[in-house]
């Protein structure tokens, strides 16, 4: 006799707060090499733009990068992870150098504005596309009798983390088409 389940238990195997630490982690690596790499190369440079794209070009851009974070879905969070480490490391490099040129108050007004919303929605794409990831992971692995009526709450809560990120995604292309200049 088969025993009845609850609709929506463990929606989630993983808590998105320890996506969310992992995520921010692999963002933290990439932008410690970036540090790295800015602070001791001198190729490259980093030129203002007096022609500032668009808010909705720039949100466009971003919704990109989102693009790349939910195909951690897929793998369980491991391009999540890698899109997370990449985009650190842009930014590391680019506090890198401008430290090391003696121009902080570049990155201070040019990126810090937008950084906050921006960062907020990739971290919170990346962890809830890893956690539904290893959920859909953890479901095709344990294929039961009950296969043909997944639980779809898992679904519901990564659409609903997803939205939040594009709405926070919105704040950051506005503040950078106005308030940042790089």
């Amino acid at each position: 006799m088969r025993q009845p389940t609850a609709p929506c238990a463990a929606a989630l195997p993983v808590p998105l707060s320890l996506t969310a630490v992992l995520a921010f982690g692999c963002y933290a690596a990439g932008a410690a090499m970036g540090l790295l790499a800015g602070a001791t190369t001198s190729v490259g440079s980093v030129a203002t733009n007096e022609d500032l794209p668009s808010a909705p070009w720039l949100f466009l851009h971003n919704v990109g990068v989102l693009a790349w974070l939910a195909l951690g879905l897929w793998t369980a969070g491991m391009v999540s992870g890698a899109t997370m480490m990449v985009n650190g490391a842009m930014l590391g490099w680019l506090a890198g150098h401008l430290l090391a040129d003696g121009s902080a108050s570049v990155l201070y007004t040019a990126v810090l504005p937008h950084l906050v919303p921006e960062l907020a929605a990739y971290v919170l794409s990346a962890a809830s596309s890893a956690a539904a990831g290893i959920a859909l992971a953890t479901r095709l692995r344990h294929r039961g009798p009950d296969a043909h009526h997944p639980n779809r709450s898992w679904v519901t809560s990564w659409l609903r983390t997803q939205a939040i990120a594009i709405g926070l995604l919105a704040v950051a292309a506005l503040l950078e088409s106005t308030v940042s200049y790089v």
